[in-house]
């Protein structure tokens, strides 16, 4: 699966990555920045040299190691499955993974795209209106403070989540 392939069709685009070419186009210049300036290579290693693209490579472009992120996010599948999609071993598809993973981050911070963490940082930015939600996201049961987690109403262990969406339904907080 390629990049160049999908980008002729908008809609399998979108289903598969959550976003319309426009704003993938937006993202990119912000990715490609995040994706010039990575410290480490695929493996984990500090970088000694500049990052360049290699023809042979799975992913050889920037869109396409985009768009790989992308629709990991998007679809959430297994790394096999994600390897077999993108020509790749399932070994290969986790260490680009876990090399896309802050580079992405990176990105959408650079782009003004990720939510808030403080609500002091949100203080100006607040619509008139907006819309207002919280609710608990099971996670695996932690070693330690158990009962800090522990959520009667789920009968599991949650973290409870407080989201402010604007009427775009953009999360800012």
């Amino acid at each position: 699966m390629k990049f160049q392939d999908i980008a002729k069709k908008p809609r399998s685009f979108l289903a598969m990555t959550g976003c319309h070419l426009e704003e993938f186009t937006d993202l990119l210049p912000h990715f490609k920045k995040a994706l010039k300036d990575s410290k480490y290579t695929l493996e984990g290693k500090e970088r000694q040299n500049p990052s360049t693209h290699y023809a042979n490579s799975p992913l050889p472009t920037s869109e396409d190691k985009l768009f790989f992120i992308l629709v990991y996010y998007k679809q959430y599948p297994t790394q096999e499955m994600m390897g077999l999609s993108f020509n790749m071993t399932q070994p290969k598809a986790n260490l680009w993974i876990h090399f896309l993973n802050p580079l992405l981050e990176e990105a959408l911070s650079s782009a003004k795209q990720l939510p808030s963490r403080e609500m002091e940082e949100v203080i100006g930015d607040v619509p008139s209106l907006y819309s207002h939600d919280g609710v608990e996201r099971e996670i695996q049961r932690p070693k330690k403070d158990q009962k800090t987690y522990y959520s009667g109403k789920k009968k599991t262990h949650t973290i409870k989540n407080n989201v402010l969406a604007n009427t775009a339904c953009a999360v800012i907080f």
